[in-house]
């Protein structure tokens, strides 16, 4: 599926979903996370990267990084279970959406009932380990002074 792909019956186009979550959270996050859970959102993270380092996505131009453009602060993440060129199945989203919301609200509870202080830096590895599997990807740091340090990495697409 290309980055025009309709998401929706609204007719969501992905790149324009995208670029409006940008916008809302650019300099305004202190990390950002997209995980596209739909069988057939393997460049997202693609489109992600490239709106993190040239402020625009049109799935098209090789995105080269840019760290004063990065929406989150400390860092930025995209996922995707399905690669650009491979889709994947319902019962693996599912499985994936779950591990995902766990730890989300595992970190809600224990900020909620004081037995954990929110701690970005945890739940941004606890999030990490349980996207491990995914066909696409895209990291890199944030916009932070003195955070460029290289580490931009792609997969999938």
């Amino acid at each position: 599926m290309g980055p025009g792909f309709w998401t929706g019956r609204e007719g969501l186009v992905r790149w324009i979903t995208l670029k409006r979550f940008y916008d809302a959270g650019h300099r305004r996050a202190c990390q950002w996370w997209t995980v596209d859970l739909c069988c057939f959102g393997g460049l997202t993270p693609k489109l992600v990267d490239e709106l993190e380092n040239t402020g625009f996505a049109n799935g098209n131009a090789v995105a080269k990084p840019d760290c004063t453009k990065h929406a989150g602060y400390s860092a930025d993440l995209s996922c995707s279970l399905s690669a650009a060129d491979k889709d994947c199945t319902n019962g693996d989203t599912i499985k994936w959406r779950d591990q995902v919301l766990g730890e989300l609200d595992k970190s809600i509870a224990e900020t909620k009932n004081g037995t954990q202080q929110y701690d970005v830096k945890r739940l941004d590895a606890a999030l990490r380990k349980s996207l491990q599997g995914n066909n696409g990807e895209y990291a890199d740091s944030g916009y932070a002074p003195n955070s460029c340090n290289g580490k931009h990495t792609q997969k999938g697409y």
